[in-house]
C-alpha cells in the first residue's frame, strides 16, 4: 500500500511539472505580436525610409498600442510619420524626440485583430556616407485574458544600412553605360571573327589558289 501511495505521489508531481510549461506557453500565445523593422529605400541625398511592421500573431485582439521608436541620433528626422493600415494611409507629425527616441501612440487601428498588420514609415537623413545602425523598436500593447487586462512588449530586429558616397554614386551612374559599351564591343569582335574565320571552305580554297 505504501509503494502504491508513493508511486501515485511521484506521478502527481511529474504531471504538475510538465503541465505548467504547457499552460504558460498557451497563455503566452494569446497575446503575441511580431515586430519587424526594415529599410525601404535610401536616396542619393542620404534620406532613409524606415518601416516597422507590427502583426498580431496571437489569438486575441490587442489594443492600446504604443511604439517606442529608436533611430540613429546622428540622423536628421523628417517632419511626418505615416501609418498604413487596411489599405489606408494616415499621416501625422512626428512626436517630440529625445535622445534618438520618440513615442508614437497608435490610434488607428485602435484594436488589432488576430492576423492583422499595420506599418509605420518615416524618413531620416544621414549627412555622411557609410554604414549605419538602425536600432530596434519596442512595441507595447494590451490584451484581455480571463477577465484581466495584461500589458507586455515586443522588441523588433535591428539592422544596418548603407549610405552611398559620391564616388559610389558616380560608379552607379557610369556602370550601366560601361557595360553596354563593353557588350557592344564584344558583339562586334565576335561578328568580325565569324566573318573572317567561318566562311565557306570553297571560298578559302579559291583564295589560297590565287596566291600560289
Amino acid at each position: 500500500m505504501r509503494k502504491i501511495t508513493a508511486l501515485l505521489t511521484i506521478s502527481s508531481i511529474i504531471i504538475c511539472i510538465f503541465a505548467a510549461p504547457v499552460s504558460a506557453q498557451s497563455d503566452e500565445k494569446l497575446g503575441t505580436v511580431a515586430a519587424r523593422k526594415s529599410v525601404v529605400t535610401v536616396t542619393d541625398d542620404g534620406w532613409i525610409l524606415t518601416q516597422l511592421e507590427v502583426k498580431n500573431n496571437g489569438s486575441v485582439p490587442v489594443f492600446k498600442i504604443e511604439i517606442y521608436e529608436y533611430y540613429n541620433s546622428a540622423f536628421t528626422l523628417g517632419k511626418n510619420v505615416t501609418i498604413k493600415y487596411n489599405g489606408v494611409e494616415h499621416v501625422q507629425g512626428i512626436p517630440a524626440t529625445s535622445g534618438g527616441q520618440f513615442i508614437l501612440e497608435v490610434n488607428d487601428p485602435s484594436q488589432l485583430e488576430p492576423g492583422q498588420s499595420f506599418y509605420i514609415q518615416y524618413w531620416s537623413r544621414s549627412e555622411k556616407s557609410g554604414d549605419f545602425q538602425i536600432p530596434t523598436s519596442i512595441v507595447w500593447y494590451s490584451f484581455s485574458f480571463k477577465g484581466n487586462l495584461l500589458r507586455q512588449n515586443m522588441f523588433s530586429n535591428g539592422l544596418l544600412t548603407h549610405v552611398k558616397g559620391q564616388l559610389e554614386q558616380a560608379i552607379d551612374q557610369i556602370l550601366p553605360y560601361a557595360v553596354s559599351i563593353a557588350a557592344f564591343t564584344a558583339t562586334l569582335l565576335v561578328l568580325d571573327y565569324m566573318r573572317r574565320n567561318l566562311r565557306k571552305p570553297s571560298q578559302r580554297i579559291k583564295e589560297k589558289r590565287l596566291f600560289r
